[in-house]
């Protein structure tokens, strides 16, 4: 090969090293690029997955705090309408609900959360049955007052039944249920007076009727006669009778003249608590012993 051929030779293989060696550079460099930006988007994706994570986690616990002040409220405002068992079990189920919001794991908060709204339920049906109970307890209430304690129970129920807010129905059950029991109260009272004084009108008629004929007996002044006897002269009066009168009592109701005897204890507190329903007639002779009768309502 002549010199020019080979110098030819040599410089066509300077460039080809050259550009193999640029090419290579360049091929380096652009793959590091890539694992770079790589690197970045899953960074940036972990990031990003993080944020709607924290997100989730945020809006879970804003969803669930209300249900658990909501079953709170309603367990305070029920008052004596709820039974303490219940009570209990929902403040369970909220005090679950906490333990869960104090952690991350949206299972565990979704599931808390569906039980306690599920004791929620449970713990306000329980309410509307009481209220059915003290409905029934309470007949001598006046019937405007059973039928305000009657619908504000079938409010309470449609409140549960389509999942709303039942702090308002609930707080009109427990003000409904109060002026029950004050009717029904002021009811008895009223009736046991009324029964009171009928008697000791009763007892003064027959008084007056035994102290005249005492005196056609036994003239006044003689010695040596029994007279006439007067439980009043020889024994302490008795103490004043209270009577609790249980069950479907029915003041003024007409009555069958068949009855049972219900007797005061030593302070003179009686119970009355027939299995029927009824109106009381009090039986006293002076101060010398008394008792109520129970008299069955005639059927209307």
């Amino acid at each position: 090969m002549s010199a020019t051929g080979k110098f030819t030779a040599a410089l066509l293989a300077f460039v080809v090293l050259v550009f193999g060696s640029t090419a290579a550079q360049v091929s380096v460099s652009q793959a590091e690029e890539h694992r770079i930006a790589a690197t970045e988007a899953a960074e940036a994706e972990h990031a990003a997955a993080l944020a709607r994570w924290e997100r989730a986690v945020t809006s879970a616990r804003q969803a669930a705090v209300p249900v658990a002040d909501a079953a709170r409220a309603d367990a305070e405002s029920a008052g004596t309408l709820a039974a303490a068992d219940d009570v209990a079990a929902l403040d369970a189920a909220a005090e679950a609900l906490d333990e869960a919001l104090g952690g991350r794991d949206l299972g565990a908060i979704a599931a808390a959360r569906d039980e306690l709204r599920t004791a929620h339920g449970v713990f306000l049906e329980s309410v509307a049955v009481n209220a059915e109970d003290l409905v029934a307890a309470n007949a001598s209430s006046d019937q405007a007052a059973k039928d305000a304690a009657t619908t504000a129970i079938a409010t309470l129920r449609s409140t549960i039944a389509e999942a709303l807010d039942a702090g308002a129905p609930l707080l009109e059950l427990r003000s409904a249920a109060d002026r029950l029991v004050a009717s029904h109260t002021a009811n008895v009272a009223a009736a046991a007076a009324a029964a009171a004084a009928a008697a000791a009108a009763a007892a003064a008629a027959e008084a007056a009727a035994t102290d005249d004929g005492a005196g056609d007996l036994f003239p006044t002044g003689s010695t040596g006669s029994p007279g006439v006897f007067d439980p009043s002269h020889s024994l302490p009066p008795a103490p004043p009778l209270t009577i609790e009168a249980r069950g479907d009592f029915r003041p003024g109701c007409p009555v069958i003249q068949e009855w049972d005897w219900w007797y005061p204890d030593p302070t003179g507190y009686v119970v009355v608590d027939p299995p029927y329903p009824y109106d009381i007639v009090i039986m006293e002779f002076a101060t010398w012993s008394h008792a109520v009768k129970s008299l069955p309502c005639a059927e209307e």
